[in-house]
């Protein structure tokens, strides 16, 4: 488009080219003017030396327009060319614009998508745990009446289908919670120890029924300046993968301070994590030994949900691995400050070693899920309360000579109440605090951040007897500090 406009003639270059022929036709005639001028002397007319005199001033002035010309045509050309790939630029702009525009039409069809898929399972999990939370609390009642034969073969069968069902339902909600970017990390420093004797006896079983050997290596008095529940929660994880993975061999938990930091290990002898695969290793559903997606396998979350735990704690996470030899996942922190540790903490596992006597306060508006943790907590050795509302809590608790160690209530009840409104009709009937136990059904982030600002725990729908039993165990610790400290 330029090169077709430069190559049209310009009005300003003929202009140029016809002064230079009037500055030559000037100077042919001064040249000329001797033989043109009357007389046979020697001496030039005037009119001959005015044209003598004016002609390299003609001549001047015909180069400056010439050169004046030939710049306004360089300029035009120029101004040509800019217009050109001015034209370019708002086209590629407008194809930005328009390409921008369908990004953000995409990411908010992707935004729509994952409040509708929040939404389903908020609506859906409510439903489903619901009766599974039933069901786990009535066979968990049913394993302590020690059946035998055939019952307890069946029984025990059930009980592994629902704690794998149950296992699915956690893990989703726990990569939901993290997601969501709700859990705010309560650090503390507490004795390395302690945490490391609970995980032992927490997988020994599973250690005992594959016949592997289970080692913890702590020194005494090692202190962890963590979240202690997020940090359990992490090593349990890579403990459950370590032991799933393990065919022979062992599985070794260690617990070391060295150059200013605390190094957490889970080391296995099985089959081991090849190097390519040590980054997608910590995906959702990324299991490398099972193609076919059984179950007995896992679900492929765990990984995902340490490496989240390790992302909310601030601890970084190190993989080592050979195929065929085993793989070791090491966690580095900052060492805890000396002389920094809870002082009440042994006293409160002291405390909290056993169920028997507690008296624990029950409310849910289902009268088989009131059956079934009646049944379960009693085979625990406790004492239980139930209610139906909030108004019915608070007459039994004013009714009654001793007040509750533990309040447990469902959060969704009738008539539009929730487990908020139990806390608030019964607190006033207390005189100390009660630490509370939250049960939903709800994925619900929005709830998980209230009950974490009034201090309640809360778990999710359905509940095993472990997490219910561990859950009781760390409240009733809380509540002989609150009773030592009223006194």
């Amino acid at each position: 488009m330029a090169n077709d406009s430069a190559s049209m003639p310009r009005p300003g270059m003929a202009a140029g080219k016809l002064i230079g022929l009037i500055a030559a036709a000037q100077v042919l005639g001064a040249a000329s003017m001797p033989w043109l001028s009357p007389g046979t002397g020697s001496s030039l007319s005037v009119l001959a030396w005015v044209g003598y005199a004016l002609a390299p001033w003609t001549l001047l002035l015909a180069w400056i327009c010439h050169r004046l010309v030939t710049r306004l045509a360089m300029a035009e050309r120029a101004a040509l060319m800019c217009r050109h790939d001015n034209a370019v630029l708002q086209e590629q702009l407008r194809r930005q614009e328009l390409a921008l525009q369908t990004s953000r039409h995409s990411l908010h069809l992707a935004e729509q998508a994952c409040l509708d898929k929040t939404r389903f399972l908020a609506a859906a999990s409510h439903d489903l745990r619901q009766p599974m939370h039933a069901i786990t609390l009535f066979v968990a009642a049913l394993k302590a009446e020690n059946f035998e034969g055939r019952p307890h073969y069946l029984l025990d069968r059930l009980d592994r289908s629902i704690a794998g069902l149950d296992e699915l339902f956690n893990r989703l909600l726990d990569l939901a919670r993290l997601d969501a970017g709700i859990i705010t990390p309560a650090f503390k420093t507490f004795d390395a120890r302690l945490m490391a004797e609970t995980l032992e006896s927490r997988f020994a079983p599973m250690a005992a029924s594959k016949a592997l050997d289970f080692r913890i290596r702590c020194p005494e008095g090692l202190l962890v300046h963590s979240d202690p529940v997020l940090l359990d929660e992490l090593l349990g994880n890579l403990l459950s993968n370590a032991f799933r993975n393990t065919q022979r061999g062992g599985v070794l938990l260690s617990m070391r301070e060295r150059g200013g930091s605390l190094r957490i290990q889970v080391v296995d002898t099985g089959c081991g994590i090849p190097e390519q695969c040590f980054e997608s290793i910590f995906d959702e559903f990324v299991q490398l030994n099972n193609p076919s997606r059984d179950r007995r396998k896992g679900s492929g979350l765990g990984l995902a949900i340490v490496k989240r735990l390790a992302d909310v704690l601030g601890h970084r996470i190190r993989l080592r691995s050979r195929v065929g030899r085993g793989s070791c996942f090491e966690l580095l922190m900052p060492s805890a400050p000396a002389n920094s540790a809870d002082p009440h903490e042994s006293a409160a596992k002291t405390t909290a070693s056993a169920l028997d006597g507690a008296l624990a306060l029950v409310v849910d508006d289902e009268a088989d899920i009131l059956a079934a943790m009646e049944a379960i907590l009693t085979a625990w050795g406790c004492h239980c309360i139930t209610a139906r509302s909030p108004a019915e809590a608070a007459r039994y608790i004013d009714d009654s000579p001793r007040f509750p160690d533990v309040i447990i209530t469902d959060h969704r009840l009738d008539n539009h109440l929730t487990g908020f409104d139990v806390v608030s009709a019964v607190a006033p009937l207390l005189a100390y605090e009660v630490p509370v136990i939250v049960i939903s059904g709800e994925c619900s982030p929005a709830l998980e951040q209230q009950a974490q600002d009034r201090g309640y725990a809360l778990i999710s729908k359905p509940v095993n007897s472990l997490r219910l039993h561990r859950a009781i165990v760390e409240a009733l610790a809380k509540t002989a500090a609150a009773m030592q400290k009223a006194a």
